[in-house]
């Protein structure tokens, strides 16, 4: 395990090598290596990646572990094969609609359509339609 030979600061997602006498950078991947105006090395992870820095006991003394940038888990909120956008929204595939793609499409049900209004002696349907329509059973 190699011993920094730099005084480190560590700021949530990157990490400043402060001193002028470290002769090489870290092994760190997905990562940026930039010089500040004070020639500190500022370490920051690429997008969807997250710094991991650790230090451990070797003989009595602490050592700094080299810095990891790890890739964030990205938890998909959207169901039923629904795709998560940059944006954080979902795009739902044909069959589902709603926030979260979590309601069955009105219109890939039998006998049913999206409508403005229910006509006398249709029943209102409790199934997904856009732009706040009604899902009317007609059958």
């Amino acid at each position: 395990m190699n011993n920094l030979s730099c005084s480190v600061l560590l700021i949530s997602v990157i990490l400043i090598l402060v001193d002028a006498d470290c002769s090489t950078y870290p092994n760190v991947t997905d990562a940026n290596f930039e010089k500040d105006c004070d020639g500190n090395v500022i370490i920051s992870c690429n997008k969807d990646f997250k710094m991991v820095q650790g230090l451990e006991c070797v003989e009595e003394e602490w050592r700094y572990q080299n810095p990891i940038c790890k890739r964030t888990e990205i938890v998909n909120p959207c169901k039923n094969n629904g795709t998560v956008l940059s944006d954080g929204s979902c795009n739902c595939t044909e069959y589902f609609g709603g926030t979260f793609c979590e309601e069955m499409r009105c219109e890939m049900l039998e006998y049913q359509d999206c409508k403005s209004e229910c006509k006398r002696g249709q029943d209102e349907m409790n199934e997904y339609c856009d732009d706040g329509l009604f899902c009317c059973y007609y059958g």
